[in-house]
Formats: structure tokens, sequence, C-alpha cells
């Protein structure tokens, strides 16, 4: 199955939806015939002009970038729908813009709210052992708990510097050092962050005085869906999981639904099945992964490259 054909399952073009910061690769293109919002930080005319100076940009490739609907940022969603649209959304789609929410919580919830009853949320989500991301521990819901509860607008200091410290680069490719593949050796990874330097951005408060465009999350499979399962459980969350894939190139989709008739775990049941994914997730860092080469890995680096440029000096 194609990449979008797995993130629009079960959507037709008819179905009313939103896609958050597609960029030059929207998912559902109204060109297409899909019956789409955008929610982007930017608006259209700012778009444009940012892909028309990005020189790794064409002009035709800039023609894909639609027409903004909703202005800010995405953990704002449910602010920046109409509240008299909200309930009537069939799906929201999301790819490769999660993993950069400092709120994810937020983002959820706001999704839940814009989302009818049966309602989708469907995400495309790097799995980090494939990419920049390979020397940091995967997030845990007690991260998320705490971005709840401090609403950053924008990535923390502690965000920043957690992603920027470990910040993996390939030894064996200068001229292309984000060619990441899952099973890569460790031995051709390295880091050349500069720790005193981002401490010292920290003691002096840079990222409270500018956006710097960081992964706040990062995960696995399992990971994510027990941070998932875990929220639900605890009522942080009202949507369900429905589906977490495993890693498909160097990426993972996940689908979450706004229930119809929720349905409260039992302890006995939130226990086993959190105790299997915990299970999966030493699984995942145990099994041995062959290192190959993947066409997707490329385009996406590339949309990771773009995403960072644009959004610098601006809340995803």
């Amino acid at each position: 199955m194609e990449r979008r054909d797995i993130i629009l399952k079960g959507i037709s073009k008819t179905d009313l939806g939103i896609e958050v910061a597609p960029w030059l690769a929207a998912i559902a293109p109204r060109a297409a015939g899909y019956n789409i919002r955008i929610l982007d930080v930017f608006d259209t005319e700012t778009l444009r002009a940012r892909g028309a100076a990005d020189p790794n940009q064409s002009a035709r490739d800039c023609t894909a970038i639609e027409e903004v609907d909703f202005v800010g940022s995405a953990t704002e969603i449910a602010a920046l729908v109409p509240e008299t649209d909200h309930g009537r959304y069939d799906y929201i789609v999301s790819s490769h813009n999660f993993e950069h929410l400092p709120n994810p919580i937020k983002f959820l919830n706001g999704c839940a709210q814009v989302l009818r009853p049966g309602g989708v949320l469907s995400i495309a989500v790097p799995d980090h052992r494939g990419c920049f991301d390979v020397f940091r521990s995967r997030s845990t819901l007690a991260d998320w708990i705490e971005a709840s509860l401090s609403d950053p607008q924008k990535p923390s200091p502690a965000q920043v510097f957690r992603a920027q410290s470990v910040h993996a680069r390939r030894q064996d490719t200068p001229s292309d050092p984000y060619a990441f593949q899952m099973g890569i050796s460790p031995a051709r990874l390295g880091c050349e962050t500069d720790l005193r330097a981002l401490y010292d951005d920290w003691k002096k408060g840079t990222a409270l005085s500018e956006y710097i465009d960081t992964h706040c999350s990062v995960f696995t499979p399992a990971s994510l869906e027990l941070m998932l399962l875990d929220a639900q459980y605890l009522g942080l969350i009202s949507l369900e999981v429905e589906e977490v894939s495993d890693t498909t190139g160097v990426e993972f989709y996940v689908r979450l639904r706004r229930p119809i008739a929720p349905r409260q775990l039992s302890p006995q049941e939130h226990i086993e099945r959190r105790n299997t994914l915990l299970r999966r997730m030493v699984m995942e860092y145990s099994e041995k992964l062959p290192e190959r080469k993947m066409p997707l890995l490329r385009k996406i680096t590339r949309k990771l490259r773009a995403l960072g440029r644009r959004l610098r000096g601006k809340t995803p």
C-alpha cells in the first residue's frame, strides 16, 4: 500500500478534513479533489515567498503550496477552527509535524474538539532510530504532562537542549550527513554539538527569545502507543488509539479516533495492554535491524530540513 493510501485509509474525497502544515507535499490536495482545509503557522503568501526563496525548491514545487485556511500553531487548532465548526470534521491528517509540537496533549485534545464523533486523526511520525534523533532516549508521558502544565508556545529551553545535545550526523558521508536509515551501524554516526555553547545559550535564555525548530518528542511505535494508551487511561486525552503500524522506511503511522461511545479500560485490562507494549519497547531495541537503503528516506530528510527552515522563528 502506498504511503498516502495508508494515511488516508477509510477517508473519501468528499469527507471534510484538515491537513496540518503540508508545505510542498499535501497528502490530501485540493487539486486531487479533496474537501480539505489547511492549517499552517504561516499564511499562503508567506509560504510561497519562502518556497521561492529556497534554492532547494523549484518554481513547480511551489505551485503545490495549498491555500491556508487557519493560520497559527497546530497546538491551538481548537481556537483556530470556528467554534461553530467544532464536531464537524471527518478527519485530520499530519505528516512529520507531531514530533515538533511543544504541547502534544493540547493538540490531541484540540483535535478531539474539532472532529465529529467517529472522526479520525491520522499522522505519520519518524522513528527516532532512523533519523538524527538516534542517540536520544524515547520521550515519556511525564514529558507530555510537564509540557501540558506549562503550556509552552514554542520548544522550551530543555526541549531544545535535549534534542541538540545528542544531534546525530553521519560521519562517513560528509556531503550528506543526514542520510540515515534504520539499522545503521553506530560506527558510522557521531555528534558534533558544541555542548558548552549550547549550555551557554540555555543560560542566556536564547530559546526563550526566539523559536528554535526542534523535535520536542521522539518515539518508536510501541513507545508512542504506550504514551497514548496511558494518557487516555488517565483522562488526559479522549481520543482512542485505533492502530499503530510498524516502522516502514524511517516512519510509522498512527490512527486515533474520537469515540462515539467512549470505553474506559479496567485497571487489569490497562495493566495487560501496557505490559505488552513495555515488552515490545524492549524488543524494539534488542532486535537486530538490517542496515538498508530506502528510497523514501532522502525525501523525508529533505522535508525535515525544509520544515526546519520554514519554521525558523515561528511556533509549529
